[in-house]
């Protein structure tokens, strides 16, 4: 686990908030890890991701993904954005966005979120209009800072709970599509600290699937 993890702690701050939260601590031998693969794309926590084509190795999943850093770390500008991927790299991950549509980034850029330090700044939209033409913004963008853009197949979804996972080098491999999924793991290495990581990622699911009332946290 990330030396700052504390799983009564997390769990603490998940019941602390108004969404009255359901919280277990799962032992990791009771799901399905896989080893995440050096220099993998960042992954999205969303469910879809557990149903990716394709896929030849694991990544690190956080909900938001690049963006994601980009608000809790780096900036919600242009600056921040590519500063942002050089953080990623830094974790030993490939920058990663993804579509059609994120409920992070459409709820970010709406001004939605309260639990991450930096807003959106909308000259960021235009400056990324500016610099890709059109088609797809996010797309070329990541695709001109060396990174991956998925594009996701739409299920449905099936996710009936939020996962905290606090191992460090693992990620869930079930492919259930039964959760949201959040690893700990490069976000703590970014020195993020515990409180925002956890809160900005239950505010996502609060707002995205507020019937959603049950997380669970993982330890080895």
């Amino acid at each position: 686990m990330p030396e700052d993890f504390d799983p009564l702690l997390a769990r603490d701050i998940l019941q602390a908030r108004k969404h009255n939260w359901q919280v277990e601590i799962v032992k990791a031998s009771n799901t399905e890890q896989g080893q995440v693969h050096p220099g993998a794309a960042l992954e999205c926590g969303d469910v879809r991701f557990d149903w990716l084509e394709g896929r030849t190795c694991w990544g690190y999943r956080i909900l938001g993904q690049v963006n994601a850093v980009a608000a809790l770390k780096t900036g919600g500008n242009i600056v921040g954005f590519n500063q942002a991927n050089a953080e990623v790299r830094r974790c030993g991950c490939t920058p990663g966005t993804h579509g059609p549509s994120c409920a992070f980034f459409e709820l970010w850029t709406t001004g939605r979120l309260k639990e991450v330090p930096f807003r959106y700044d909308v000259p960021m939209q235009r400056m990324r209009d500016r610099l890709t033409g059109t088609g797809n913004p996010i797309k070329r963008k990541m695709q001109l800072a060396g990174g991956v853009h998925f594009v996701l197949e739409d299920r449905g979804s099936h996710a009936r709970h939020l996962d905290f996972n606090a191992l460090v080098g693992m990620t869930d491999c079930s492919g259930s599509g039964d959760a949201y999924r959040q690893n700990d793991a490069p976000l703590a290495q970014l020195q993020i600290p515990l409180r925002t990581r956890m809160a900005y990622a239950a505010e996502v699911v609060e707002l995205a699937r507020p019937e959603i009332i049950k997380a669970r946290i993982i330890i080895p």
